[in-house]
């Protein structure tokens, strides 16, 4: 079996697709509170949290 005949499985599959849903979910609550937010010291985890998911793209 060549590398050009692998395919996915449905675990991997569905495993990746879980991981989307969850760092674009946590870019969109991260995204919100740094518009809701006045406290500083959550603002900068939020902003940090929310460089981070930039990064993984």
């Amino acid at each position: 079996m060549n590398a050009e005949s692998k395919r996915l499985t449905l675990p991997e599959i569905t495993s990746l697709c879980a991981q989307y849903h969850q760092d674009t979910l946590a870019a969109c609550v991260a995204k919100h509170v740094l518009a809701t937010v006045t406290d500083a010291e959550i603002r900068s985890l939020f902003a940090f949290s929310l460089e981070l998911s930039k990064k993984a793209y």
